[in-house]
């Protein structure tokens, strides 16, 4: 697959371009060593979690095997990553970049309308795991939410967090 595209299996999700997955190839490169990168062929933006689409999940299905599901908005993401702890599990995402993640939240929206879900909101942040403790994208940190990007994954600290450009950074560590 050299573009984008969007896919259903059980969960909506975005696959890459593969210009897309060079560059974060590269961006790869700059982890800290205990940063285990997600092989390029997994990596995803996951669009709406499974258990919102098993009502539609034969539709879904259908749609998808006749290639007409909808083309998301192009991807932009971030040039930095983001260290996100939950619990026991640490992940390292690029989040889409403002503008983009505002068109895939318009869009994700305009799709549960099409589906008859009216007043759908969501609190993902968009995004693409690129690493993680182990390499495994099952040990990611999931459905990542502000709360998890505007915390910082330095140093924990959640009460200063200045903006510099898209994201934050902590004011008591300089981190994102």
């Amino acid at each position: 697959m050299t573009d984008q595209q969007t896919i259903f299996d059980g969960m909506l999700k975005l696959h890459l371009s593969e210009d897309t997955q060079r560059e974060i190839d590269e961006l790869v490169k700059f982890l800290t060593p205990e940063a285990k990168p997600i092989r390029t062929e997994v990596r995803h933006v996951s669009l709406i979690h499974q258990q919102v689409l098993k009502p539609f999940r034969k539709e879904l299905k259908a749609l998808h095997k006749a290639g007409d599901l909808p083309d998301a908005p192009e991807v932009l993401l971030t040039e930095e990553a983001f260290k996100v702890v939950r619990e026991d599990r640490t992940s390292w995402i690029l989040p889409l970049a403002y503008t983009s993640g505002r068109a895939m939240s318009k869009f994700v929206k305009d799709f549960m309308a099409s589906m008859g879900v009216e007043d759908f909101t969501n609190e993902r942040v968009f995004h693409v795991t690129i690493a993680n403790l182990t390499g495994s994208r099952k040990d990611s940190v999931g459905d990542v939410c502000e709360a998890d990007v505007f915390q910082c994954g330095y140093c924990g600290s959640t009460g200063g967090l200045v903006s510099d450009g898209d994201w934050p950074r902590c004011i008591d560590c300089g981190g994102v």
